[in-house]
């Protein structure tokens, strides 16, 4: 299983409200982004919440609208449908954060290496020209435990790891159109 996993598809049903149940572990969250359909039992527990949402715990990881193939995810509260946060999974063979840390992160949390997965918080705005700039959040990424499906933000101390790194290699495409739904 991987974060990705959890990832709903969105609800085509134009009778989806936020919060109904089809069943007990179903709901249709009405977010900014689409109405989601989402199997609570795949939920994330954050029992911290992100930085400055530390009383959110519950999120899923889903696909962005009608773009399943994107490389970007969205990170979304079920408990305030107006939190979401644009993440980018880490690759596994991603040298952005040393392996070193990342084991690190994954110790002190009691997490194996093998069943975590790294969720780079990613922002997504447009420059004075309007072409597309995306940068993550290296210093903060949202570590999950895939086997679990629990959730922290694991902060790295000093100047390592900057919060907004311009990232490259993502294809245009995916930026172009991604970029009007997510800009700032």
């Amino acid at each position: 299983m991987t974060p990705l996993d959890t990832a709903a598809a969105p609800t085509t049903s134009e009778n989806a409200e936020s919060g109904t149940t089809d069943s007990d572990n179903i709901i249709h969250l009405g977010t900014r982004f689409g109405t989601f359909e989402i199997d609570l039992a795949k939920t994330v527990w954050m029992p911290q919440g992100p930085l400055g949402f530390t009383d959110l715990q519950k999120f899923a990881v889903l696909d962005a609208p009608d773009s399943p193939d994107s490389p970007f995810k969205l990170f979304q509260s079920i408990e305030d449908k107006g939190v979401t946060f644009v993440v980018t999974p880490l690759p596994p063979a991603s040298e952005l954060i040393s392996e070193e840390d990342l084991r690190a992160a994954c110790m002190s949390y009691s997490i194996a290496r093998e069943n975590a997965a790294f969720l780079l918080i990613t922002k997504i705005r447009r420059d004075n020209d309007g072409n597309p700039i995306t940068s993550v959040n290296l210093r903060a990424p949202i570590l999950v435990d895939m086997v679990n499906l629990v959730a922290r933000q694991v902060v790295f101390s000093g100047d390592t790891y900057p919060m907004q790194l311009q990232i490259q290699g993502v294809p245009e495409q995916d930026v172009e159109q991604e970029s009007d739904r997510f800009a700032e």
